[in-house]
């Protein structure tokens, strides 16, 4: 069947897959689709898309089990769970398993509850925050520092 998942094996597959073109290619490929017609301006992406979930390397629509380690387990979007090195959490130091991280987090959440912060106008910083932006601008020789809650947050102020 043209959708089912191809077995991979990554110790002695490699050639195989970079010969599938399932590695070739990205995203912004297909950013300014033309034509009138949706499903046929869509139809190359899908394919690109559909090809590279068949090879089982398909990095969207996943499901991280357990916590954000350089090796993670992850599963989803009909895939098997497979386990390699995590390059998409975002937890570059991984000091999300460190245990001076976990302790202190763990003790803010009891003192303060659980809240996602939003903008520092709307009562988004909290005592914790506040310091971290003086402790910044010492390190820093600056004046005034803003933590922003995301990257795509900083990305909106021009």
């Amino acid at each position: 069947m043209l959708n089912e998942p191809i077995p991979f094996d990554p110790a002695h597959d490699l050639d195989a897959l970079a010969a599938s073109g399932a590695l070739g290619g990205n995203v912004a490929l297909f950013r300014q689709p033309r034509g009138r017609d949706l499903l046929r301006r869509a139809a190359p992406l899908e394919e690109w898309c559909e090809l590279r979930a068949r090879h089982g390397v398909w990095p969207y629509c996943r499901t991280l089990d357990g916590p954000p380690a350089p090796i993670a387990l992850v599963e989803g979007d009909g895939l098997a769970a497979q386990q390699g090195i995590n390059f998409a959490s975002q937890d570059y130091l991984s000091l999300s398993a460190h245990p001076a991280v976990i302790e202190a987090a763990m003790r803010v959440l009891a003192e303060c509850g659980p809240h996602s912060a939003g903008s520092a106008i709307l009562l988004g910083n909290s005592r914790y925050s506040a310091a971290l932006e003086e402790a910044i601008g010492s390190l820093l020789d600056c004046q005034h520092v803003v933590l922003f809650p995301t990257g795509w947050a900083r990305l909106s102020v021009r």
